[in-house]
């Protein structure tokens, strides 16, 4: 008879709670779970009444951006519980807190900006008023945004009769975490001095130049690669600007040993030449003479 008794106030409890619910008068929720529906429910473990909770619909980011806004939704998911109790949540993290409203995890406090935290294991833990519990154990990686260079890797031509102190290039640059960039010129292949990179106060931008005392060449080099290196003080990214030199266009111009040997051989025709012709005159003049 007790039995009886229990299993009858157990259900009728449980669809009096449901039957708020739908109504909206369940406020807060879990104000009207009874410590005997839940020992109804251990008792008789009935399948139709079965009030263990129930977490689906996980989505997370498993990394997460150093610059990330407060408020920022790190975590959504959806948590079930058919007896309408009140859900207590067991979560500790420094800078992220549980929404019970919206069933989120939302960045709280602003996240340091030195690569401090690296990567953690976190789990999440909700319990009802009868202890039942459900978790989800995720991982996040805190990470710093990789400085670009947006307009490299390129090439380009460059004549060798390109003057001093010529800017080149200008380098297009951002960083996504907002931190900010600083660029050098790392390397150049070949080795040479012919080129600089330089800040620019006023537009606030990097520029390559041809340096001062710049020397170019066709057969000297016939492409430059400059590695530049950009850095945003906690991780860098490298890229190449690729300059070619084209061939020159140039009248051919003959050696000056052609002119010698031209020369050189005039001498032996022009002396027999002037033989001929002296032999010639002398001739005609002796001819006339003895007329």
């Amino acid at each position: 008879m007790y039995f009886s008794y229990l299993v009858f106030i157990f259900v009728h409890e449980h669809r009096r709670r449901v039957q708020l619910a739908k109504q909206g008068k369940l406020t807060p929720p879990g104000h009207l779970v009874s410590p005997l529906a839940c020992y109804g429910l251990t008792m008789l473990n009935l399948v139709l009444y079965y009030s263990e909770l129930t977490l689906t619909d996980v989505v997370y980011n498993s990394s997460l951006p150093d610059n990330a806004p407060v408020g920022y939704t790190f975590m959504t998911f959806n948590l079930t519980d058919i007896d309408f109790e009140e859900i207590t949540y067991n979560f500790t993290h420094s800078y992220l807190s549980v929404n019970e409203t919206s069933n989120e995890i939302i960045l709280t406090t602003a996240l340091p900006r030195d690569n401090s935290l690296g990567s953690s294991t976190l789990t999440l833990v909700a319990y009802d008023t009868c202890q039942h519990t459900v978790s989800v154990t995720f991982s996040v990686s805190i990470y710093n945004e990789v400085p670009s260079i947006n307009n490299l890797p390129a090439t380009l031509s460059l004549p060798e009769s390109t003057p001093n102190s010529t800017r080149l290039f200008e380098l297009d640059t951002s960083d996504l975490s907002g931190d900010p960039v600083c660029c050098v010129l790392s390397d150049v292949i070949p080795r040479t001095d012919n080129f600089v990179l330089e800040y620019d106060n006023v537009t606030e931008k990097y520029y390559v130049y041809t340096s001062t005392t710049a020397q170019f060449g066709y057969w000297k080099s016939t492409s430059y690669q400059l590695v530049i290196c950009c850095d945003d003080g906690h991780i860098y990214t490298k890229q190449t600007l690729t300059l070619k030199i084209p061939k020159p266009k140039t009248r051919s111009v003959p050696p000056r040993w052609i002119y010698l040997a031209i020369g050189l051989s005039m001498i032996p025709i022009t002396v027999s030449f002037c033989i001929a012709g002296g032999i010639l005159i002398m001739t005609f003049l002796l001819e006339d003479y003895a007329t």
